[in-house]
């Protein structure tokens, strides 16, 4: 059986570039999205632990739909 490898849920490569294009560091973003820097790392990690209403925050703050940070 042939098993693909998981791909990464978030777009972390679209928060990175939006945060480069800015000239925001990570704790300026978080600031600006209104979560931790524990929350935007989690994220950035794509660990699975993270709360969805945070990744709906950080697609707001970027002025996107949540469905453009999300790989389906």
């Amino acid at each position: 059986m042939n098993k693909k490898a998981p791909k990464n849920r978030v777009k972390v490569d679209k928060i990175i570039k939006y945060m480069q294009d800015n000239k925001l560091s990570k704790t300026q973003f978080a600031k600006m999205c209104g979560i931790s820097i524990y929350a935007l790392n989690t994220i950035l990690d794509d660990n699975k632990n993270y709360l969805a209403f945070k990744l709906a925050k950080v697609a707001q703050a970027m002025h996107i739909k949540l469905d453009g940070l999300i790989n389906f």
